[in-house]
């Protein structure tokens, strides 16, 4: 959320929250930010129900629109910003996770493929036609996977202008930007 609003150009802005699930994300940009609107999308109508509710409770709901979508299939182009907390998850480490992550989040939320990048080659194949030039995209990003990430997005014609890291010194954001 904090480098996504860094990067948010300054005034009246929209942005995608991409797997929003609990819409967390996307509460706490529009929390902070009033002249920003926001799609929230997800494959789970389950979890868009949630982040609807969510969205309702914090105040914020008249400036969400909620779209199930696989990824940016049903965003719509002009976006100043897309955020998303994908699965990162490799397939075969889910089992390994600690109790309260595996069997509380859904499967869906949690494997990435098998090398657990399954959803930012999704994300980045997309996202040129979602973004407007300029436009920037934050992707979290599991332990491990900057160099990945980083990688995936060059290749799809970003220019990657910033991994940032968590409170913990690790590297957890991807900040890239698509060329005007």
């Amino acid at each position: 959320v904090e480098r996504a609003l860094a990067w948010a150009p300054s005034g009246a802005f929209r942005f995608a929250d991409i797997g929003t699930g609990s819409g967390a994300i996307a509460i706490a940009m529009l929390r902070e930010r009033k002249d920003a609107r926001s799609i929230v999308c997800d494959i789970s109508p389950a979890a868009l129900d949630q982040a609807v509710a969510n969205a309702r409770r914090a105040g914020v709901a008249d400036r969400v629109e909620p779209v199930i979508s696989d990824f940016l299939a049903c965003v719509p182009g002009g976006m100043d910003v897309i955020v998303s907390n994908p699965p990162y998850i490799e397939t075969g480490a889910i089992p390994s996770l600690a109790a309260e992550v595996r069997d509380h989040d859904p499967h869906l939320a949690l494997d990435g493929g098998p090398d657990g990048l399954d959803a930012y080659r999704a994300i980045l194949r997309d996202a040129p036609a979602r973004l407007r030039p300029g436009g920037s995209l934050h992707l979290e990003i599991g332990a491990g996977q900057a160099d990945d990430v980083a990688a995936l997005a060059r290749h799809g014609g970003f220019k990657v202008k910033e991994i940032a890291n968590d409170l913990g010194g690790v590297a957890r954001v991807v900040t890239a930007v698509f060329p005007a």
